[in-house]
């Protein structure tokens, strides 16, 4: 009693802890920036409070429950399960308490955004973990980003993506210019495509125009006298 289950939680990092962690990444030489993905995330959380839900249809058919198992009897779940509103929720909670607890080096979570964790030696930052849902961005050094990996495959079932190339329909290349520094160059036209495409699919062919601005142009002070009319 007392629950609110009409909202929502989604454990999504703020996008300036992503940028953030990108221009650290861009500023350290030893630091590498690599992708993440949880599998099945949800289902790895046991529940915070009983939660009960239907039988699925073809249970009665395939010999599992009889026909008055179905109509008396409901199933209690022990774990999480998508679809559930607390399911993201207890999630976090289970993820953030394996960080925290998990490991044998102390990982720490932000006080600014609780969907950042980092991990310090001797008072300096070196590494940063940025969580979106079930995929995690991790931005550090190279052996502690390696070792991170490792000992996080001891928890969860995971997807090892390496360097950060597609986030969020983002995609991002690293590369370095003509004095060898770093630099990411962003751009999202998969992402363009496919919603154009979508589009096209559903309504009609999309037409091309010359963007209404120019760069490096303005548009011109009217220095005349103004004229009033009378209503």
């Amino acid at each position: 009693m007392g629950e609110d289950y009409d909202k929502f939680f989604s454990p999504v990092a703020k996008d300036s802890s992503t940028r953030i962690a990108f221009a650290i990444t861009l500023y350290k030489n030893k630091w590498v920036c690599h992708s993440v993905d949880i599998e099945a995330a949800f289902l790895n959380p046991t529940t915070s409070k009983p939660m009960f839900i239907e039988w699925p249809q073809g249970c009665v058919e395939l010999g599992l429950i009889t026909e008055k198992e179905k109509k008396e009897m409901v199933i209690r779940t022990d774990k999480g399960m998508y679809g559930s509103v607390d399911a993201a929720i207890n999630w976090m909670r289970d993820f953030s308490n394996a960080l925290t607890c998990g490991f044998n080096y102390e990982i720490r979570q932000s006080k600014a955004d609780p969907c950042v964790f980092y991990h310090t030696r001797d008072m300096e930052l070196k590494m940063m973990i940025v969580i979106h849902v079930d995929d995690m961005i991790i931005a550090g050094e190279e052996p502690i980003v390696i070792k991170f990996k490792f000992d996080l495959k001891k928890h969860y079932t995971i997807t090892d993506l390496g360097e950060l190339n597609v986030h969020l329909g983002v995609r991002y290349e690293w590369k370095t210019n003509e004095n060898n520094e770093r630099y990411l160059v962003s751009s999202m036209n998969e992402y363009a495509n496919e919603i154009i495409k979508v589009y096209e699919d559903e309504f009609e062919k999309t037409r091309e125009f010359e963007t209404p601005g120019y760069a490096n142009e303005f548009i011109a002070r009217n220095n005349e006298e103004i004229t009033k009319h009378e209503l």
